[in-house]
């Protein structure tokens, strides 16, 4: 995997485990209260 992009349906609990073991998670910026920046939230864009 390349990139992986989370949303608040993924778990904040699973998102922390996944950037803990180095994956390539995507983080958000959390400008519109996301309850963290390991999401991707309203306004965020990636590249691919």
């Amino acid at each position: 995997m390349k990139r992986i992009c989370c949303n608040h349906c993924t778990g904040l609990l699973d998102v922390e485990n996944m950037a803990e073991l180095a994956l390539p998670v995507v983080k958000g910026t959390a400008h519109h209260k996301s309850q963290s920046d390991l999401y991707l939230g309203k306004g965020d864009a990636i590249e691919f």
